[in-house]
């Protein structure tokens, strides 16, 4: 083995692996500068394997971000906090095209431990979402979410349900039309959510509409129906 080919095996190793090693620190330094109502106690590991420990919306702990490096896919981990999430990030969009293009997400929120100013309590969670979308507007999505809400007061009446939300992009918008099970007449709806985290409920019972109906006098149309707004950032703090 020559001198030269010895020399630029050793390099090309050395920079290899400082690569490899590069800690996770230097590669998300930006991270406050893009997210400034986010904060961590801590960044360990590399790029390919790290942790951000106890990341805080706020006040609001959501837990530790671990992430690890596939092919052409960053893994991202929330756990040991309020939120338990998983999924997978497009490198390959988000480098070419500013786009982050979430798949496979897996999560389960509960609103009772946010302390959510929801006015009612609801337990969500999906196995497999997939979501696009950059700083100005939702690109793509598709899948299913599920939910338990307790709680829920309709026109006086307090009830237990479950409901399913499938999920879409229309009009730059995050959509996600649902309904309650087994009782799909109790209640409706769709929640439109734009890409600074403001939300739009609205929702309409065709139950309460019958009974309504059967109340009044003949020929009266009725269409109870219920609508609240506000934002996203809110309802963590």
């Amino acid at each position: 083995m020559s001198l030269r080919y010895f020399f630029i095996s050793v390099v090309s190793l050395f920079f290899i692996l400082l690569f490899l090693f590069l800690p996770l620190r230097i590669a998300y330094s930006t991270v406050d500068d893009l997210f400034p109502e986010i904060s961590y106690r801590d960044i360990n590991g590399t790029i390919w394997s790290g942790t951000f420990e106890e990341v805080f919306y706020g006040d609001t702990l959501i837990g530790n971000l671990n992430t690890s490096v596939g092919f052409n896919k960053l893994h991202i981990k929330i756990d040991r906090g309020r939120l338990d999430l998983t999924g997978d990030i497009s490198i390959a969009e988000l480098i070419m095209n500013e786009v982050i293009s979430l798949s496979s997400i897996k999560f389960i929120f509960d609103s009772d431990k946010f302390g959510s100013k929801l006015p009612m309590k609801i337990l969500l969670s999906s196995d497999n979402l997939t979501l696009g979308f950059d700083k100005d507007r939702c690109i793509s999505s598709s899948g299913r979410i599920n939910a338990m809400v307790n709680d829920l007061e309709l026109f006086g009446e307090v009830y237990e349900t479950s409901v399913e939300a499938n999920i879409i992009c229309e009009n730059n918008k995050l959509i996600a039309n649902f309904i309650t099970f087994p009782n799909a007449d109790l209640l409706s709806g769709n929640i439109v959510i734009d890409n600074e985290l403001n939300y739009e409920i609205f929702g309409s019972s065709r139950m309460l509409e019958k009974v309504l109906e059967q109340s009044l006098t003949a020929g009266v149309n009725v269409n109870p129906s219920i609508e609240f707004q506000g934002n996203i950032h809110s309802l963590l703090r």
